[in-house]
């Protein structure tokens, strides 16, 4: 009787668990453009951001855990901004490029600033996502694997007008790769223990300092 209490009492916090996150995305889609949300004070499973301009911030308790599949944060929509927030077990999948925040390209003029990431595979990844500011992020990869077999900290393919600035990358493959990506901004980063600091291919007009 009281195996089958406890299996019940179990199974009622999972499926609140399950009730709660899908409550999350819903709140999230449900915003106002231009609204701000604070995720709660808990462990977050990951999410889409699909209302344009709005603010998505943590408090210092929030965790957003990537369940180890995709990417943790999705950022979808034009405008946005993510600040302040602890991610962490993303997907490995680097021919999926599972990130810790995967911005598409319809993300125009997203913001993400001062969020911790830890995790194997890419750390931020923008998708020809044009006018990304990326400030003051703290970017540690998985030195338990081979350089080649980690994420870059932050990669920006087919990429134009992007801020890059103030972020603290360690432990990746490549701190920051420039793919096909032009007329960039990539200033005053921190980078150590890596492949190569910054990795550059097929750019023009970017400029570093």
């Amino acid at each position: 009787m009281h195996h089958i209490l406890r299996l019940g009492a179990a199974l009622t916090v999972a499926l609140l668990s399950l009730t709660a996150q899908a409550d999350i995305q819903q709140q999230l889609d449900e915003l106002e453009p231009g609204a701000t949300f604070e995720l709660p004070s808990e462990t977050v499973s990951p999410f889409a951001i699909r209302v344009q301009g709005i603010t998505v911030a943590c408090s210092p308790e929030t965790l957003i855990d990537g369940a180890g599949e995709g990417s943790a944060v999705e950022i979808q929509a034009e405008g946005v901004t993510l600040t302040g927030c602890r991610i962490r077990n993303w997907g490995t999948d680097l021919n999926e490029m599972n990130a810790g925040v995967f911005i598409n390209r319809e993300a125009v003029n997203a913001t993400v600033e001062s969020n911790d990431l830890q995790g194997s595979a890419f750390g931020i990844w923008l998708d020809a996502t044009p006018d990304v500011t990326v400030r003051n992020n703290t970017i540690r990869g998985d030195d338990s694997l081979r350089p080649n077999d980690r994420g870059n900290g932050i990669h920006l393919f087919n990429t134009t007008g992007a801020l890059i600035e103030g972020n603290d990358i360690r432990r990746t493959r490549d701190a920051i790769y420039i793919e096909t990506a032009n007329n960039n901004t990539i200033r005053v980063n921190e980078m150590a223990d890596l492949r190569y600091g910054i990795h550059y291919m097929y750019s023009m007009n970017n400029l570093l300092e």
